[in-house]
C-alpha cells in the first residue's frame, strides 16, 4: 500500500518524498493524511493580512526617488515660471521692435526732409544764379551803353576839331575838351558807385591808398615821402552796409603818384651853394666898383 501511493504521489522534490515516505510509515495514515491535506490547503489560502503592504513588501523610498516625487510636484509651478519668462521676453522684442520701427519712420522722415530742402536750395541757387547773371547782364549792358555815348561825343569833336582852324582859341577849347573827357568817363563810373579820388602836391604818401610810381630825390627834409606830382586817378567803390555797421570804402585801383625821397648827399651840396653864394656876389659887386 505503501509502495503504490508512492509511485502515484508526483515528485515534486526531495522533501515531498520524505514526507511522503514518513507518513506512509506511521501506524494512523488516514489521519496524517488528513493533516498534511489541511496544512496544503492552509498554506495555499492567503492570510488575513495579505492584501495589506508591508513594510517589507512596500520599502521607504530612497533620496532620489524622494526628488523625483517632488520635481513632479514641483512640475506645473516651474512652467508658470517659464511661461511668464517667455511672455515678458516677447514683451521686450515687441517694445523693441516698435521702437526699432519708430526710429526707421523717424529716419526715412529725415531723410524726406532732407531730400525735400536739398531741392528747396537747389531751386533758389539757380534762381539767384539767374537773377544775378540777368542783373550783371543789365548792369553791363547800362555801362556798355553810356561808354557808347561818351565815344559819339568823342568822335564829334574829333570831327570838329579836324576842320577847325588852327589857332591859339582852338587849341585852349582843344585843351579843354581834352580835359573833359576823363571826367565824363568818371561821371558814368560814379553811375554805378565807382569814384576817383586824387591827393594834393605836398600831402604826405599814404600807401594804403596811393601807390609810388616815381620817386624824386630831394635836398629839403620837409618834403620827405610827399606827394610831388599825380600821375593817375584812383578809384573806389562804396561797399553795402552789413550787420548794422557804417558802410566801408573798396580801393579798385591806388592812386598813382610821384614821391619825394630825401637825399642827405643833396642836402649837404644844397648848403655848399648856399654858403658860395655870398661870395660870389661879394666878388660881384667888387668888380663891378672896379669897372667904374
Amino acid at each position: 500500500m505503501a509502495e503504490e501511493e508512492k509511485n502515484e504521489a508526483p515528485a515534486e522534490s526531495g522533501n515531498t518524498v520524505a514526507d511522503n515516505t514518513a507518513i506512509a510509515a506511521s501506524p494512523d495514515t488516514e489521519t496524517v493524511q488528513a493533516e498534511v491535506k489541511a496544512e496544503g490547503e492552509s498554506d495555499s489560502m492567503p492570510s488575513p493580512s495579505a492584501g495589506a503592504a508591508t513594510p517589507m513588501d512596500n520599502p521607504a523610498p530612497s533620496d532620489d526617488e524622494g526628488e523625483k516625487v517632488q520635481t513632479s510636484e514641483s512640475g506645473p509651478k516651474n512652467d508658470d515660471k517659464c511661461l511668464q519668462m517667455k511672455l515678458l521676453l516677447d514683451s521686450a522684442v515687441l517694445q523693441i521692435l516698435s521702437a526699432f520701427k519708430g526710429l526707421q519712420e523717424s529716419f526715412d522722415g529725415k531723410l524726406r526732409y532732407d531730400a525735400k530742402k536739398d531741392a528747396i536750395i537747389d531751386r533758389q541757387f539757380q534762381e539767384l544764379s539767374q537773377f544775378k547773371s540777368g542783373l550783371v547782364e543789365k548792369v553791363t549792358m547800362q555801362i556798355i551803353n553810356d561808354l557808347i555815348g561818351e565815344i559819339d561825343s568823342a568822335q564829334k569833336l574829333v570831327k570838329f576839331y579836324e576842320g577847325a582852324e588852327c589857332n591859339e582859341t582852338n587849341f585852349k577849347k582843344l585843351q579843354k575838351v581834352l580835359r573833359d573827357i576823363p571826367a565824363s568817363l568818371c561821371d558814368v563810373l560814379e553811375k554805378y558807385g565807382v569814384t576817383s579820388y586824387s591827393s594834393a602836391v605836398g600831402t604826405p604818401f599814404n600807401a594804403k591808398r596811393q601807390r609810388a610810381l616815381k620817386t624824386t630825390e630831394t635836398g629839403d627834409v620837409a618834403k620827405d615821402k610827399t606827394v610831388r606830382e599825380l600821375l593817375r586817378l584812383g578809384f573806389e567803390q562804396e561797399l553795402d552796409a552789413k550787420d548794422g555797421q557804417p558802410a566801408k570804402m573798396k580801393i579798385l585801383r591806388s592812386e598813382m603818384v610821384d614821391v619825394f625821397v630825401f637825399n642827405p648827399a643833396l642836402a649837404e651840396a644844397t648848403d655848399a651853394v648856399i654858403q658860395q653864394k655870398p661870395q660870389t656876389e661879394s666878388v660881384v659887386d667888387a668888380s663891378a666898383s672896379k669897372a667904374e
